[in-house]
């Protein structure tokens, strides 16, 4: 956590394609950033989102961090990490406790929080009924031993396609409404009475082995890592505005190995999840249509692919060399259109995978994809945007940045969007960490003596200055 003026801090964002370390101070009121450094590197060692070499992507982040470092004059402790390929699952939880005071302390929510955060069993397979049902009502009745001590249930499975790995690791828990006995939808309950305190939340876990892996590989660099940001989320940060968070919008992040996705509603994050398919996807098909190499294939798609036919795509040719022959030589001329036909079915194919995804989530969360918002390398395919709104039947626009202070230009594109978001993510939170001290410390004294409630707020604490 940054605290005053002139404090660093750095994040670093580990995808197939690229590895970047993005580092930032505070200005002097310590209210804002102004990016110092900025380093990337090719990703090695990392295919579609799993470290599947060591010592390769021990390197990649190594090189990517220290030329951040060079560029800032600066040498980093810990960092703030995000996986762009990392397993994610979404699940609706609900918990609900009696107040032993009769009124809502910080404490309250903390024990409330870490009875949450260490749930491992999970409900059954059925859709996450609507909170109201949840709120409505005085359930004291059913909670077994001592009443005080708070009954938590997983409201519904996973809203992805698999089941939660019981050695998953948890990355997010977001409040998403609490209720004091029959006033629903209170967005902050300390100081309000009542007998009993109830919430939900929205859970976000991966898989525990391919985090370990990836923290594994980040410590062999001799660095801390302060926290994870799952990737979508942190694109979202980056590229939604304000009211589109309000209302509702999804981010959807097009990279190299993967494509995940993020939906937004009431300002809050409500789902997450992604597909196993990318631009490297459409480059591997490139590479196999027209015989060329898979450097020669990214450049082709770069540079001439477009996912719409145009005119003049059958008379425009490309100068096409073949795998092994040197460029230049003795080139194969195709038309355009070639091209294009094979880089179209991939993406067509993509926005099937994606909207079969939009379309399966829970009713409740349908309105934050009636706006959709691209960002990622992959997006700046021309006429993507054009296609997708076709064929997602939803508005969709293509994300801007939302940049820093001294954030350079090229480092301001979509393919940037998770790093520059993660930046957003932890200043955000350190700008809110003096508002849950002050509770901290009102509720010190009857917290440090005995039992475990003190833990608890310790645990807890943090995720208060996360999420107010």
């Amino acid at each position: 956590m940054i605290k005053g003026k002139n404090s660093v801090l750095a994040v670093l964002d580990v995808g197939s394609a690229k590895t970047c370390c993005i580092i930032a101070t505070t200005d002097s009121a310590g209210d804002r950033l102004r990016v110092i450094g900025v380093g990337h590197q090719e990703s090695r060692g990392i295919r579609y989102g799993k470290i599947v070499d060591m010592e390769q992507a021990q390197s990649s982040i190594g090189h990517a961090v220290q030329s951040a470092e060079q560029a800032a004059n600066v040498t980093l402790q810990g960092l703030y990490l995000s996986f762009s390929g990392i397993q994610l699952t979404s699940q609706l939880v609900g918990g609900s406790m009696v107040l032993p005071e009769g009124e809502v302390r910080a404490e309250d929510l903390a024990r409330l929080l870490h009875r949450v955060s260490i749930q491992e069993e999970f409900a059954p397979n059925h859709q996450a009924s609507n909170h109201h049902d949840h709120y409505h009502g005085d359930s004291r009745s059913d909670v077994r031993g001592d009443p005080r001590e708070p009954r938590v249930e997983a409201r519904g499975d996973s809203r992805n396609d698999h089941r939660p790995d019981l050695r998953g690791e948890m990355l997010h828990l977001i409040p998403l409404g609490y209720a004091v006995d029959e006033l629903d939808d209170v967005t902050d309950p300390l100081g309000m009475v009542g007998h009993q305190l109830s919430a939900r939340y929205h859970r976000v876990e991966t898989s525990g082995t391919v985090l370990q892996n990836l923290l594994h590989a980040v410590g062999r660099c001799h660095m801390d890592v302060l926290g994870v940001i799952a990737a979508p989320y942190a694109a979202g940060l980056a590229c939604l505005v304000d009211d589109e968070r309000s209302l509702g919008a999804t981010v959807i992040d097009l990279g190299a190995g993967t494509t995940s996705f993020a939906c937004f509603q009431n300002g809050h994050l409500t789902h997450a999840d992604r597909l196993l398919v990318g631009g490297y996807h459409i480059t591997h098909d490139v590479a196999h249509g027209l015989s060329v190499s898979l450097q020669h294939a990214e450049r082709l798609k770069n540079l001439y692919a477009h996912v719409l036919p145009a005119r003049g795509d059958d008379r425009d040719t490309i100068a096409v060399p073949l795998v092994g022959e040197v460029e230049g030589q003795s080139n194969n001329m195709i038309p355009r259109f070639a091209l294009n036909n094979i880089v179209r079915p991939r993406v067509e194919e993509t926005l099937e995978l994606l909207r079969d995804k939009l379309n399966a989530l829970p009713q409740e969360i349908q309105q934050a994809t009636w706006r959709l918002v691209l960002t990622g390398g992959a997006s700046q395919l021309p006429g993507l945007r054009e296609l997708a709104t076709h064929m997602l039947g939803r508005p969709v626009r293509l994300g801007v940045v939302h940049g820093w202070s001294s954030q350079p230009e090229s480092a301001s594109t979509p393919s940037f969007a998770v790093a520059t978001g993660m930046l957003h993510y932890v200043m955000d939170h350190a700008l809110e960490s003096s508002w849950a001290e002050s509770y901290q410390h009102r509720a010190g004294s009857r917290t440090t003596s005995g039992g475990g409630v003190g833990g608890f707020f310790r645990q807890g604490i943090n995720w208060l200055k996360e999420n107010f």
